[in-house]
């Protein structure tokens, strides 16, 4: 706005004003932080910041119209959803998943990063799914309600441990070796064609594949209790607390397949981390 205080205040306010509320001069000021806020962390282009300012004394469906690409451009494609819900007869406690950009209800919850790490989204998605987050997620849950005092408590693993080599593959980060299990556990359909942007996927979406989709999860379990630093024994008796998904496999597969592919694939991704990450 080429430092012209008096129009940006304006714009300001006429972008941020509901003529259902009276705003006092102390709420002005507050919406006005927080939109220099939300500048400088989304900054307009200069041509965008001109088609502000022809929209000011247009009409609210005119604006809507103009505001709606600037403002499209800036949101997420998809986002990683939590339900808000801890049932004690369902087989996990934290239910996590990605969706695509959607209205959402106040008992699924968003999780919200800043941009410089918005890409390593799918890792977060894929850590908080793990059967080792959940476990650690029972220890604090005492109710139905996942609140947000709980969700702050939850282990999640840094940002910066998915650009460190994978232990059991030295030749690639961790994210690298993480993104094509996320990729094609979670795009299986076009409304998340975005979640596949963002994983560098320009293709279709992935078949669903029952049997293939328990082998990936359970490769991506194994890692997580490797990167938790959850030895064998650990790993075993974590399993084995999921007593409703035990109890549902052995009814409809005569064994504890999860626990059987989680372990077998922890031994695998042990020995290749002790082979120096030779997988």
């Amino acid at each position: 706005l080429n430092g012209d205080s008096e129009v940006a205040t304006r714009l300001l306010r006429e972008v941020l004003a509901d003529p259902k509320k009276k705003h006092t001069e102390k709420k002005w000021r507050l919406d006005e932080q927080d939109a220099r806020g939300l500048a400088r962390a989304f900054q307009l282009t200069p041509e965008e910041a001109a088609a502000l300012l022809r929209i000011l004394d247009t009409s609210p469906q005119e604006q809507s119209k103009a505001l709606w690409p600037i403002l499209r451009a800036r949101v997420p494609k998809w986002f990683v959803a939590m339900r808000g819900m801890a049932r004690p007869n369902d087989e996990r406690t934290a239910i996590i998943a990605a969706i695509p950009f959607c209205a959402a209800g106040n008992s699924v919850f968003l999780f919200k990063t800043s941009r410089d790490i918005q890409r390593q989204n799918p890792f977060l998605q894929c850590s908080l799914s793990s059967i080792v987050h959940d476990y650690a997620v029972r220890q604090k849950v005492g109710g139905a309600n996942l609140n947000f005092f709980l969700i702050k408590q939850f282990p999640v693993l840094p940002p910066e441990t998915y650009a460190q080599p994978a232990p059991w593959n030295l030749n690639a980060t961790l994210a690298e070796w993480l993104r094509p299990y996320v990729l094609e556990l979670c795009f299986t359909a076009h409304d998340l064609a975005g979640f596949a942007e963002d994983c560098g996927h320009p293709g279709p979406p992935f078949r669903w594949d029952d049997s293939r989709r328990a082998q990936l999860r359970a490769e991506l379990d194994a890692a997580f209790f490797h990167l938790y630093g959850l030895n064998r024994a650990d790993t075993e008796y974590v399993l084995n607390t999921f007593e409703v998904l035990k109890k549902n496999e052995l009814k409809t597969l005569g064994q504890f397949d999860t626990a059987e592919r989680i372990l077998a694939a922890y031994d695998a991704l042990a020995a290749a981390t002790m082979s120096h990450g030779t997988p």
